[in-house]
């Protein structure tokens, strides 16, 4: 039964979507929308993500429950996909919500969880909220490998630690929405995806704690634990590759030019000038939209100035102590390069829906 509409967190509820990506499910998706639509969220929306004519009678028990709509692929096309075809319906068709939240199909998101993180989201200022599992007894063995393995990969990709880097029960505030359906990946490796784009825009979630639920040891998950790990850490392999990039093109430059000048000064200098190069091109090539260039650019070229002016005078100091000034260079890079994955990171591209920056 609902709680009282003038509860003002019941309220909150109404600026909140469900979003449900849903491929060959069972009875249990038409019980949890059944609950669901008990609270006022604004809208409960369903992907049929291709399923087989079979299962048409259970998205169409889902469609007789209002606010529920069942949106559909006509092929599996991948969860990232389902929740991109969500997140762009209710971005044009239901303004004035606060934000989404997306849970899983399968049963592994409880009703109370899903109210909490939807409070939790509306509630939140903006900021976006992950469902937070805890991993210990009664969880099936690949799951709790599988999640402690991508929570230092992505710690090491993005600086943050993640308690659950794989949970699907998200909150997403509409402001955050643009930057999501921009985010690469069709499949589950949206959600490390999603979680880089997040980090890297300087606003990592907040995390509430829901409860583990793993039904007959979660054979009913449709996650291939060979196949979409291997997806998902190629993805994070990618990403990291892309911010390696500059300092390698950086360390190239200045063992090239030192070999043929001899010159500390040149060679960082150098050295910087392609780093700049690379920054340029990951930035033309990365960004959805020309200002986003425009904008984050900049930013990035004085950060590798300032970055290369100090790098400069720390391998002087080195040389002077008779180090070599490759392994100088390469030593001052890794520590510059660790103080910054240790600062606290600040957005650089952050949008709002009508494309301003937020205060």
């Amino acid at each position: 039964m609902a709680y009282p509409a003038k509860n003002p967190m019941q309220e909150r509820l109404a600026g909140i979507a469900v979003l449900i990506p849903a491929w060959q499910p069972d009875e249990q998706l038409v019980e949890l929308v059944r609950l669901l639509v008990r609270f006022p969220f604004r809208a409960i929306v369903v992907v049929n993500d291709g399923s087989e004519a079979c299962y048409d009678q259970i998205f169409a028990q889902v469609g007789a429950m209002p606010p529920a709509i069942v949106l559909r692929h006509e092929r599996n096309r991948g969860q990232g996909r389902a929740l991109k075809t969500a997140m762009r319906y209710v971005l044009e068709t239901i303004p004035g919500l606060a934000g989404v939240v997306t849970a899983d199909a399968d049963g592994q998101h409880s009703v109370k969880d899903i109210v909490r993180v939807a409070e939790a989201t509306a509630a939140g200022g903006g900021m976006p909220v992950l469902g937070v599992r805890s991993f210990g007894e009664g969880v099936p063995l690949r799951s709790r490998f599988g999640n402690v393995v991508t929570r230092y990969v992505f710690c090491a990709l993005s600086g943050y630690l993640i308690a659950d880097t794989q949970c699907g029960l998200r909150g997403i505030p509409s402001r955050l929405i643009p930057a999501m359906l921009a985010v690469k990946g069709d499949r589950y490796e949206i959600m490390a995806s999603m979680l880089t784009q997040l980090c890297w825009l300087g606003v990592p979630p907040l995390e509430v704690p829901i409860d583990t639920i793993y039904i007959d040891q979660n054979r009913c998950s449709h996650f291939r634990p060979i196949r979409d790990s291997i997806r998902i850490y190629l993805f994070l392999l990618r990403l990291y590759a892309a911010r390696i990039a500059p300092m390698c093109f950086d360390l190239v430059g200045f063992v090239l030019a030192f070999a043929m000048m001899h010159h500390v000064g040149t060679a960082m200098l150098a050295g910087r000038i392609g780093a700049m190069a690379a920054v340029t091109l990951l930035e033309c090539f990365a960004a959805t939209r020309r200002r986003d260039v425009i904008y984050s650019l900049p930013k990035q070229i004085v950060m590798l100035a300032c970055t290369g002016l100090v790098s400069y005078c720390a391998v002087r100091v080195l040389v002077g102590w008779k180090w070599s000034v490759i392994v100088a260079k390469l030593l001052v890079e890794a520590a510059i390069w660790l103080a910054l994955a240790a600062l606290p990171k600040r957005a650089l591209s952050l949008k709002t829906e009508d494309g301003k920056r937020p205060d």
